[in-house]
């Protein structure tokens, strides 16, 4: 019997395999695929390594930040309360920061995780879940206010299994941006933002 490493299974088995009516099949996939590293994530990871090297400018990456996180996340009081506060993420070292921007479903708080709700009218919406009750599921969504769903109203609820921040957040980015936001991630001052002046 030939068995296939987790990370070598191609991107549409795996997604047949998560999305699988089946519950069960559907969760062990959700199970076993957690945690693996999608290839061309990492592809763009390395892609991406030589911003570790480069001398950084703090005031573009609080620009960059502004612009690109902070319809999201929050730092020291400026941008917006959807995903986590980006407050204390200074600590983390260069590398991490790196993978967490350009890999971030490679490892997902449990809060954050993106749902993805379907109503019995039709309508879709996916963000991670704020609040939930007996009878209401609340859904905070990027740029959108939250929207509390009825569950007598839902036809499905289910996990991406991902992080509600998208891949793809580099399209436009040079290392030299890479390294810039990264720099201002490490050393945050609030004093660099456009909004506080």
């Amino acid at each position: 019997e030939q068995r296939i490493p987790v990370n070598e299974i191609d991107p549409a088995t795996r997604q047949a395999l998560e999305k699988s009516s089946d519950p069960e099949v559907k969760k062990n996939a959700i199970e076993l695929f957690k945690g693996t590293i999608a290839p061309d994530r990492q592809a763009v990871v390395q892609k991406y390594q030589g911003a570790l090297k480069l001398t950084a400018d703090r005031k573009h990456g609080a620009e960059i930040l502004e612009r690109s996180c902070g319809v999201c996340h929050q730092m020291q009081g400026v941008g917006a309360k959807v995903g986590p506060d980006l407050s204390g993420i200074g600590q983390h070292a260069r590398e991490t920061l790196l993978v967490e921007i350009l890999d971030p479903s490679r490892q997902v708080l449990p809060d954050f995780v993106a749902y993805n709700a379907s109503t019995k009218s039709g309508d879709t919406y996916t963000g991670f879940i704020a609040n939930e009750s007996a009878t209401t599921v609340t859904l905070r969504r990027a740029n959108e206010p939250d929207i509390a769903l009825q569950r007598s109203d839902l036809k499905e609820l289910k996990t991406s299994g991902k992080s509600l921040m998208p891949d793809g957040l580099e399209a436009g980015m040079s290392e030299q941006d890479m390294a810039d936001l990264i720099e201002f991630l490490r050393r945050p001052d609030r004093t660099l933002f456009s909004q506080s002046k």
